[in-house]
């Protein structure tokens, strides 16, 4: 309401900017009195002499009428009037900033606005009000520390670092600021482009899964293709070494085969991965699931040694002296030796003759080069 005020000094004469006070509430207290404060759309009440918390209310929140009810619900107020027009069911802020004390003749009086241009520029002194507080808050917002909700989204797009979503709780919600905030400077720090920053990247993004990063080297023809196109007549120079490509890039991943992911979104966001951390110029070639481990730890078999007792029982009885002869048969099968016969292959070594070009003949014509003809073997 002050900043409303101050608004209105800005009209010129030809406007009425008083406010068209009516009398909205009388209240009144049954303790020993009372003081009442309404400032910047928050009613506060003081009672005097009573160790008691003041009574605060913040007017957005209520109506004129639901405000009177829910004064009257607390100990020892009570509202005695209202106004009984559809004002009443206006919003409270309509009340205007004022003060008093129930001590007083009519301090218990709280006086509403019924002008237009009040209305108006109280609307407008609401957002001026809330622009300031922006205003001020606006260089925390423009550091990713600091940033939060929409700010903190503006500024991990500039990064290209997009909010993720989380499960909590078996819901999958967006990632709190607490942790996306840091994720966004860690993504930028990152190393990026070469094979291990790769490998790197990809284990942090699927959440402890391996990778592994190799070099697909294309190779060109070494020498040209005999096919009569090329006279070797010393103009053409042929080169014993091929030439290497190494623009392309073959990548191994792991997969975890005993969690909730299916391997499709998990496959496309390794691929998001490298296209994020891969070097300009280079590119996929190939994605390859390999590697993952699936384990069942099953205990060890444990078997206890038990003890046989034997408790034998020992009788001697002696009629006469007598000795008996035990015999023991004893069966042998005879024994057999079988030598497989002795056999040998006939030992063969095969002989392949080929042309070698090493730069020792020059292709100037003198010698004839036929083309076709079978390899020379010789077996012994």
């Amino acid at each position: 309401m002050r900043l409303t005020k101050k608004l209105l000094r800005f009209l010129n004469r030809v406007f009425d900017t008083e406010p068209s006070p009516f009398l909205a509430l009388r209240l009144e207290y049954a303790g020993d009195g009372l003081s009442w404060v309404i400032q910047d759309g928050v009613f506060t009440a003081t009672p005097d002499g009573e160790v008691v918390v003041p009574l605060e209310i913040a007017l957005a929140d209520y109506t004129l009428q639901s405000l009177a009810d829910f004064i009257s619900d607390q100990d020892g107020y009570t509202v005695a009037y209202i106004d009984g027009s559809p004002k009443k069911n206006l919003s409270a802020l309509m009340l205007l900033d004022g003060s008093g004390d129930l001590a007083v003749t009519n301090g218990g009086h709280l006086y509403g606005f019924e002008s237009l241009l009040y209305s108006y520029f109280e609307a407008n002194a609401v957002e001026l009000a809330l622009a300031e507080q922006q205003i001020a808050a606006m260089p925390q917002q423009m550091n990713v520390n600091d940033a939060s909700g929409y700010w903190l989204d503006v500024l991990g797009d500039y990064y290209g670092v997009l909010r993720s979503s989380v499960v909590v709780s078996s819901e999958v919600v967006p990632e709190p600021d607490w942790i996306y905030g840091p994720r966004i400077i860690q993504e930028v720090l990152r190393p990026r482009s070469n094979n291990i920053a790769l490998e790197m990247a990809i284990k942090a993004a699927t959440g402890g899964q391996e990778a592994r990063v190799v070099d697909a080297p294309l190779y060109d023809d070494a020498i040209p293709r005999h096919d009569a196109s090329i006279s070797y007549d010393g103009e053409n120079f042929h080169n014993s070494t091929a030439k290497l490509s190494y623009n392309l890039f073959d990548v191994e991943y792991q997969f975890d085969l005993e969690g909730t992911e299916d391997i499709g979104p998990f496959a496309a966001r390794v691929t998001e991965t490298i296209n994020k951390f891969r070097a300009a110029g280079t590119h996929l070639r190939s994605l390859v699931l390999k590697g993952s481990n699936l384990s069942d730890a099953v205990g060890v078999a444990v078997d206890s040694f038990h003890t046989m007792q034997v408790s034998p029982e020992l009788s001697d009885s002696v009629d006469e002296a007598s000795e008996l002869l035990s015999s023991l048969p004893v069966s042998m099968q005879p024994l057999v030796d079988t030598v497989e016969e002795d056999t040998e292959e006939d030992a063969s070594l095969e002989l392949s003759f080929s042309t070698t070009f090493d730069g020792f003949r020059s292709y100037d014509g003198s010698i004839y080069f036929a083309s076709g003809g079978d390899a020379v073997t010789e077996a012994l």
